[in-house]
């Protein structure tokens, strides 16, 4: 075998080995047996053999690069689904909200009351609502870490039928430690909630469907960790920081000055 075919079959083999690394399907079997000869196939084994004794890192490569396809694929399905849901995040009266109720910059967080990246997230969020008027922020309830996570979920919708839903909320990100009901029910008191009809409202069906529909489209858009972040159309996954998340808010103006 001349020296040029041998680097043509190294490369071939290169290609075949990636993708079978990255769990693509390969041709069938039987459209290929006879590309090659058996003097070929035997060849083309011990360059692959060769090949990876001198190279092992192209494994860990291919793998890589496959699990960067495998997510960007999960964020544009992801994004497909956003725009089928934007009345259900962005437009739903149960949902609280914050902010400028006409801004630009629409951003929903997915969160829990007891996931202590979702409190640093608070900070991040109050002082970009603090500073850039032009944000909607969109806040709903995911409670999946605990019984307490649910628990302070209800709580904080009861508290916003009595106009205090974000008040609520900013004390419940402020706790550190795993909550109680009479620690959330003195909060109630301190912001001057009647805290009978909390407790009621907070046992209501409205309530419970509220957080039954926010967890069901929370599965329906592949969220499963807390927090979660829809920004107009683009999803987040995590926590970011205050600078991340507003070079994202930069880049959805930018494409929104696009779209003008």
């Amino acid at each position: 075998m001349t020296l040029s075919s041998k680097l043509r079959l190294s490369a071939v083999a290169v290609s075949v080995l990636a993708v079978s690394v990255a769990g693509f399907a390969l041709v069938p079997h039987a459209a290929t047996k006879d590309v090659f000869t058996a003097d070929q196939k035997a060849a083309l084994n011990d360059i692959i053999y060769d090949y990876l004794m001198e190279n092992p890192q192209v494994i860990m490569e291919a793998v890589a690069k496959h699990q960067v396809d495998q997510e960007q694929a999960q964020v544009d399905a992801m994004k497909e689904l956003i725009v089928t849901k934007k009345d259900a995040l962005f437009n739903d009266a149960g949902k609280p909200v914050a902010g400028n109720p006409k801004g630009t910059v629409v951003i929903a967080e997915f969160y829990d009351y007891n996931c202590g990246y979702c409190k640093h997230a608070f900070n991040d969020m109050a002082q970009i609502l603090e500073s850039d008027k032009d944000v909607k922020f969109v806040m709903i309830d995911f409670p999946i870490l605990s019984e307490g996570s649910h628990m302070a979920a209800k709580y904080a919708l009861a508290a916003g039928k009595q106009g205090k839903y974000f008040e609520m909320h900013s004390k419940l990100m402020k706790m550190s430690g795993q909550l109680r009901e009479e620690q959330v029910q003195a909060m109630g008191k301190d912001l001057g909630l009647d805290v009978e009809q909390m407790k009621k409202d907070a046992e209501s069906a409205d309530v419970a469907k509220q957080i039954e529909s926010n967890i069901a489209l929370a599965r329906e858009l592949g969220i499963s960790g807390t927090p979660g972040f829809i920004i107009n159309e683009t999803p987040v996954r995590g926590y970011l920081g205050l600078e991340g998340m507003q070079s994202i808010i930069a880049e959805e103006r930018a494409k929104l000055a696009k779209k003008d």
